[in-house]
């Protein structure tokens, strides 16, 4: 098809966005609430294609494409040291449309969703201290997404739930002598139901193989340590 390296690059252009957002936080006693509004407008919208023309996968700049959602943050104090939070947003990263390859072929990608982009995202959250330790569980939920640009290679939804431990070790104990401030023993368990899930796609621009890379999520996960300042 007389395709070369540079008839691939040459034609990119740099990608320019339009933003516009608006929110605002309102706080009372024992909650809050922030919600967010924002449309963004993406020129020269960079992203990999596969074409058929000539089996291969590489990048093009030669489309348009918009995002609009929101975001909604809420979050309670009901009782003393206990914190509760969640949010939930919703994205809508779409092509305006068709994708013009190298070989002046048109893919049919007007109002497909942006590869790698989901449309519902979620997180709830809380926090509590008791006898000095905090306990901080996290869920958070990625809704399904694509992982090309012609919307047939769906990744399903998955969740996390992750649990934070910290305790600050008190001070009377006596480490400032040593020039150590803010001594804090901290675990943490990721992943505790062992999901298994794609956290990240990948398009490969150096090799021309004509696919995507999905990578796995990390699997069940427990860290201990301890943090410390020395000003």
């Amino acid at each position: 098809q007389g395709l070369t390296l540079n008839s691939i690059v040459s034609p990119l252009k740099q990608q320019l966005t339009d933003n516009f957002d608006v929110g605002f936080r309102y706080n009372e006693r024992h909650w809050y609430i922030a919600p967010t509004l924002f449309d963004t407008e993406v020129h020269n919208q960079e992203t990999f294609v596969f074409d058929p023309k000539v089996g291969t996968q590489y990048p093009v700049t030669t489309m348009e494409s918009r995002s609009i959602g929101g975001e909604i943050e809420v979050g309670v104090e009901p009782i003393e040291k206990l914190s509760i939070f969640g949010t939930a947003s919703y994205f809508r990263d779409y092509f305006l449309d068709n994708i013009k390859t190298a070989t002046n072929s048109a893919l049919r990608t007007q109002v497909n969703q942006i590869p790698d982009a989901p449309k519902w995202m979620a997180k709830f959250g809380a926090s509590y201290e008791i006898y000095g330790v905090t306990v901080a569980p996290l869920i958070r939920w990625i809704g399904s997404r694509f992982g090309d640009a012609a919307n047939t290679q769906r990744v399903s939804d998955y969740y996390v739930i992750d649990i934070n431990l910290a305790y600050k070790i008190p001070e009377k104990l006596g480490y400032e002598r040593l020039g150590i401030k803010n001594l804090r023993l901290f675990g943490s368990v990721l992943n505790v139901t062992d999901q298994k899930y794609v956290s990240n796609i990948r398009f490969n621009e150096l090799q021309f193989t004509g696919g995507t890379a999905y990578f796995a999520g990390a699997p069940f996960t427990a860290v201990v340590g301890l943090t410390a300042s020395t000003f």
